[in-house]
């Protein structure tokens, strides 16, 4: 850079032609992208910026000097408009990469709701038929009603119903009084409760007797265990377990016929009939 005064016109510059059989083209031509020029072609004269800033200030800044400095802005500028459309890019990668995360987000929360959705009709469905079911089956029943029945003796709910067989024999599992338990039950009659129990005693024997006595009948409290023994509930008397269906009368538990066949005890239901007036 020369300090000179004040220049009305800026130097020129001397150039040949680069190839032979013509004079040099138009400067311009050859300059198209010359920043200089390209600031013209905006509008923006260089001259009456850069030089004459430079003027003012008693400087002489040749031409060259200005495209250099304009080079580098014409860099800057370049690397903004860079910067800025990279940036325009990634906001939008961003903005897609929301977008398809809202999106999952919808769909997941539309399975959810198709879930619950299937196990609700699927319930709704099932209380529907459960209830077609109950009205188709009020009418008339296909098997006779279970009788209802009373217990025979006082002090306790109604001992578990048995029925007979077509043979009219009872039949119960010899293993049932492994328990050496006294176990009672219930035979219906003509609509009327005969209690009796069955136990195994201390000596391996299964026994069986009416669950009332001779004496104690009227009562119709029966028996309770105790560990061996039977004890009369309305006289307190105590009898041995093992002494079922050998001594009779009294107050001793009346005896029930009954044998041992194939695993099972078997009792007669004429027997069992027989205890009716006892109840």
């Amino acid at each position: 850079m020369q300090v000179a005064g004040e220049h009305d016109e800026e130097p020129s510059f001397a150039y040949s032609a680069t190839t032979e059989g013509h004079p040099p083209y138009q400067l311009r031509e050859i300059e198209r992208h010359n920043p200089c020029l390209l600031l013209q072609d905006w509008g923006i004269d260089h001259r009456s910026g850069i030089s004459q800033i430079a003027k003012t200030h008693g400087l002489f800044i040749q031409d060259s000097h200005v495209r250099l400095y304009l080079f580098y802005i014409s860099r800057c500028l370049g690397g903004i408009i860079l910067t800025k459309q990279l940036s325009a890019k990634k906001s939008s990668r961003d903005e897609k990469k929301s977008r398809i995360q809202r999106e999952e987000k919808t769909t997941a929360g539309l399975k959810r709701w198709m879930i619950l959705s299937g196990v609700g009709l699927i319930i709704v469905v099932a209380g529907v038929t459960v209830g077609l079911a109950t009205m188709q089956g009020g009418g008339e029943p296909d098997e006779e009603p279970l009788l209802t029945y009373s217990a025979a003796t006082e002090g306790h709910l109604p001992y578990p119903l048995i029925e007979a067989d077509v043979e009219g024999m009872v039949r119960i599992p010899v293993e049932t009084f492994d328990d050496y338990a006294a176990h009672y039950y219930t035979y219906m009659h003509d609509n009327h409760p005969i209690e009796f129990l069955v136990l195994k005693s201390e000596d391996s024997v299964v026994r069986a007797a009416f669950n009332a006595c001779d004496v104690c009948y009227r009562s119709l409290k029966g028996y309770s265990q105790d560990g061996q023994v039977m004890v009369c509930n309305n006289c307190g008397s105590q009898f041995p377990s093992n002494q079922i269906n050998i001594v009779r009368g009294g107050c001793n538990p009346s005896p029930l016929e009954r044998s041992v066949e194939d695993e099972y005890l078997v009792i007669n239901v004429d027997d069992i009939i027989l205890g009716a007036d006892y109840f």
